[in-house]
């Protein structure tokens, strides 16, 4: 296990750095390479450049910020980004390929694009007083809610509690969070919403995090997938610790078994 341990190393690396490197381009930065006496994550802010500018460090509270963010979403169980890594690495695949797989099944607004897509939906609502014909729009089924309902968490979201004592550490407010705010107010003494189970998740504050942090609403997935890393590692070290087995799920044909034309002569 000693070569899976530094692959697991290598990979979570990597990553840190394809995201630093993404994140200066996008923001015209200059790429500043890691401190070895450094964290991984002011190692990341500092690659990233999001630093104090007074110290050139990264920001203590936005370190502390991300690491408890990080702590409540590290794994999440078989989800479909955890399901598409260890389907790519049952072929023996490098972690770093597993990744790919699972950053490209978490890019979905389904997974973790649903962060971008629910803070942009909620942005283009414009103001407080216009949640409820939004709310009204969703319940006619013209537009989705996004942020809100989970597979697993049928209450509220329990990562909600520690999302918003993140938030007031970093003191953010924004005319975007109180229509987050109000949206859970308006929907929360809805029938329809009531009726069916439906709460908030994760989805819905936790891109506020990383809006404060200065992040673009498009680099939330990739940072949120950054969180994962370490869940994704701990599945695919678990893999390369048993006997492996190619996952090839099976296909039964269920259409009809008589003929419907003719056939054709070679």
């Amino acid at each position: 296990m000693r070569l899976v341990d530094k692959a697991v190393i290598r990979a979570a690396s990597a990553y840190a750095i394809c995201v630093a490197l993404t994140a200066c381009h996008r923001t015209n930065r200059a790429f500043t390479p890691a401190d070895p006496q450094g964290s991984f994550l002011e190692n990341l802010l500092l690659m990233m450049g999001n630093v104090d500018p007074r110290t050139g460090k990264p920001d203590p509270i936005h370190v502390r910020a991300l690491h408890h963010t990080w702590a409540l979403g590290f794994d999440a169980g078989p989800t479909n980004s955890t399901f598409a890594l260890l389907l790519s690495s049952s072929t023996l695949s490098d972690p770093i390929s597993g990744l790919i797989a699972a950053l490209s099944s978490g890019y979905g607004p389904l997974h973790f694009g649903a962060t971008e897509v629910a803070y942009k939906n909620m942005r283009d609502v414009g103001r407080v007083e216009n949640v409820p014909a939004m709310i009204e729009r969703v319940k006619r089924g013209e537009a989705k809610l996004y942020g809100y309902g989970h597979r697993t968490y049928r209450t509220e979201d329990p990562r909600i509690k520690g999302t918003k004592k993140i938030l007031g550490a970093l003191k953010a407010h924004t005319p975007v969070l109180d229509i987050a705010t109000e949206i859970v107010r308006v929907a929360g003494e809805d029938e329809y919403f009531v009726k069916r189970g439906l709460h908030a998740n994760a989805d819905l504050y936790g891109v506020f995090i990383y809006i404060a942090l200065e992040y673009e609403p498009e680099m939330v997935p990739v940072m949120m997938m950054g969180m994962r890393t370490s869940g994704l590692m701990a599945h695919w070290r678990e893999a390369m610790s048993k006997p492996n087995h190619i996952l090839r799920p099976a296909l039964f044909y269920t259409g009809p078994v008589t003929g419907t034309g003719p056939v054709s002569k070679i």
